[in-house]
């Protein structure tokens, strides 16, 4: 099937996807959608049907517009041109809360609870009701939220703090508490971007059951396998142009929504890696914890290691100490044969250790401060003279780093927070490639969230970091990324490293030493 632009005139009406549905099941529709920030375009000619009792998917790569269509939906912003359809009925929502009433319900990739207040509090703490209040809610209202948690098999203590629930539970309250505001149209924003495989498969089976119950789904994933699975349609962005829109998905493959997404087809063929040369990193007795095994390692340099586990298993926490983002129990952490001081970034970035931590908004990013900002953070000393920064040094160095990254838009200037969670990535990924001596990179789930295309990216930087003779310390959960990029491969288990495999080894075989190990 030939993927095409749109026209201009707005979105085809008498297309396949649309011809057998009448218009009164279509509860959200936007039709040609723009929206412009000064000279900068985000949006530009996007359309998206989204039909009563169905999963419609968004895809495209970071950039492409995905937020800022999901934005003009749910009223956190105002379209430049364009048309939003509610029920049929053209509707502009005046702020996010007014779509919510509307039964328009956003849960975003960041979860927004109260991790000091209870299940039951969380749930209820946006109602407001002559039955009761959020201190003292009504019996009416205790039942709609325990509704709620059965409607999505969510059991657990409605007195519980939330700060006492996993991941994938939290995952599952926020759409809870969607339900709780009478959702019609649920907006889920990358749900299962941090989830493992069984609490994966877990929420893709909650979100199946709403649909069948008559909730509207929009699905915003960058894993096609997973659209496959869950979704009934499918809508591309490209540059802000929708590509395919309302696509069957039965009617659409995997390198289809790729090619629409990035214009081409990824090659899956392995890349070359470089010979390794002598020892940069060596690890002895670690124990990140009292209660870790103790893991013992070296890494070459122009080396790449990969480390992983199973959820619990200790290889983030490795990864961290390494990089001097948290402390240790015990062990030796030597960076050619000198000390690495746990437990301080600072030191450690200064001693030539770049690290991407797995959860860019908490550890990573310094919001209200602009891409260059972000990126020059670890360097700033280097690029200061006599106290003042020198401004042209920093734009100079980093300016390179974001043409190769494809940083979109390429807008350093502006702030963090206009960036997609792609670009978002690949700008902490510059912050370390950027500092004057690196000699150890260590990653802990570098395209956890991203498109296809920012992937390749990352994994391009990776490999050429490598090839430039930076050591390489790997840290992920995604197995095909793991074994097309490392030499060698750590597997974890009790806090600590207890198997090592070879490079190229296939994704099920190190599933089968991650099993193995947690015996």
């Amino acid at each position: 099937m030939t993927v095409t632009h749109l026209s201009a005139a707005g979105p085809d009406l008498s297309g396949a996807a649309s011809m057998h549905v009448p218009a009164s099941t279509f509860v959200l529709e936007g039709r040609a959608l723009a929206k412009h920030y000064g000279s900068t375009t985000a949006l530009e000619r996007a359309n998206i049907r989204i039909e009563r009792g169905k999963i419609h998917a968004l895809m495209g790569e970071n950039g492409a517009g995905k937020s800022t269509l999901v934005k003009l939906l749910v009223g956190a912003t105002t379209p430049s041109a364009g048309t939003i359809l509610l029920n049929g009925e053209p509707h502009l929502f005046g702020d996010v809360a007014e779509a919510i009433a509307a039964g328009v319900v956003p849960v975003y990739q960041h979860l927004t609870l109260f991790p000091n207040l209870s299940v039951l509090e969380n749930l209820l703490c946006f109602e407001i009701s002559a039955r009761g209040t959020f201190w003292n809610p009504s019996p009416a209202l205790i039942a709609k939220a325990r509704s709620a948690l059965e409607r999505i098999g969510l059991h657990v203590d409605p007195a519980a703090s939330v700060s006492s629930l996993g991941l994938a539970e939290r995952q599952l309250l926020e759409i809870a508490r969607a339900l709780c505001r009478d959702c019609r149209v649920l907006v889920l924003d990358e749900p299962t971007a941090a989830l493992n495989g069984p609490d994966a498969e877990r929420l893709e089976q909650v979100v199946k059951g709403l649909a069948r119950s008559g909730v509207a789904v929009i699905y915003i994933s960058h894993k096609t396998e997973e659209i496959r699975r869950i979704a009934d349609h499918v809508t591309v962005l490209r540059d802000g142009v929708s590509v395919i829109e309302g696509q069957p998905l039965a009617e659409t493959s995997v390198d289809e929504m790729v090619d629409a997404m990035v214009g081409h087809v990824f090659s899956v063929a392995e890349k070359e890696l470089p010979k390794t040369r002598d020892i940069r990193l060596e690890v002895s007795g670690l124990k990140p914890e009292a209660r870790s095994a103790a893991s013992s390692f070296s890494i070459r340099a122009g080396e790449i290691v990969g480390l992983t586990g199973l959820v619990g298993a200790g290889a983030e926490n490795i990864s961290a100490a390494v990089a001097g983002a948290r402390d240790i129990h015990a062990g030796d952490i030597l960076l050619e044969g000198r000390a690495v001081k746990a437990g301080d970034r600072v030191a450690a970035a200064q001693s030539g250790i770049g690290y991407v931590p797995p959860d860019r908004h908490a550890e990573g990013l310094f919001p209200g401060s602009s891409a260059l900002g972000n990126a020059s953070a670890s360097v700033l000393r280097s690029l200061s003279r006599f106290g003042f920064l020198d401004a042209r040094s920093e734009r100079s160095r980093f300016d390179i780093l974001f043409e190769a990254l494809r940083l979109k838009p390429h807008a350093p200037d502006l702030p963090i927070e206009s960036f997609s969670g792609g670009n978002q990535q690949k700008v902490l990924l510059a912050r370390s490639l950027g500092l004057p001596d690196l000699r150890l990179l260590v990653l802990n789930e570098p395209t956890r969230g991203v498109d296809v295309g920012a992937r390749d990216l990352i994994h391009d930087a990776i490999v050429e970091a490598a090839g430039s003779g930076k050591a390489i310390l790997l840290m992920t959960a995604d197995l095909e990324e793991l074994t097309s990029l490392s030499h060698r491969i750590l597997v974890c288990r009790s806090g600590g490293v207890q198997a090592e495999l070879p490079g190229r080894s296939s994704p099920e075989t190190v599933a089968r030493a991650m099993v193995e190990a947690s015996r």
